[in-house]
């Protein structure tokens, strides 16, 4: 059983106030040193790691996201703030190789049409 679903067992029998959990985030330079790659859980406990890694980034930033395994909207919502920050800037954000349920999250919510933020590949035809 993956450590999130663990601890939500815990305390959902315990009541009170939840710890928090540790973050389950992976933040790798890619081997191009164009971007980063992340994995593991992409939520509100590890947004705070990657916005501290990304806070300087400029231009056009790669993220792969292949190994993410989970995103909530603190994930999705801290992206897009590393987009907008960038677009101010005049750069983009290129996110690859999406889980098919992470790629679903953005066609849900509608940043894919947005200038300056790139998916690939391009999603499979269904």
């Amino acid at each position: 059983m993956a450590p999130r679903r663990r601890f939500l067992r815990r305390w959902t029998r315990g009541g009170g106030s939840p710890p928090a959990p540790e973050p389950t985030l992976r933040i790798q330079p890619l081997e191009s040193g164009e971007g980063y790659r992340l994995g593991g859980d992409l939520d509100l406990f590890s947004v705070g790691a990657l916005r501290a890694a990304l806070e300087t980034v400029s231009g056009t930033l790669v993220v792969d996201l292949g190994e993410v395994e989970f995103m909530d909207d603190s994930g999705l919502g801290q992206l897009l703030q590393v987009l907008r920050r960038l677009r101010e800037g005049g750069g983009s954000l290129v996110l690859r190789d999406p889980r098919d349920d992470i790629r679903r999250v953005f066609e849900i919510t509608g940043p894919t049409w947005v200038d300056g933020l790139t998916i690939e590949p391009e999603a499979r035809p269904h």
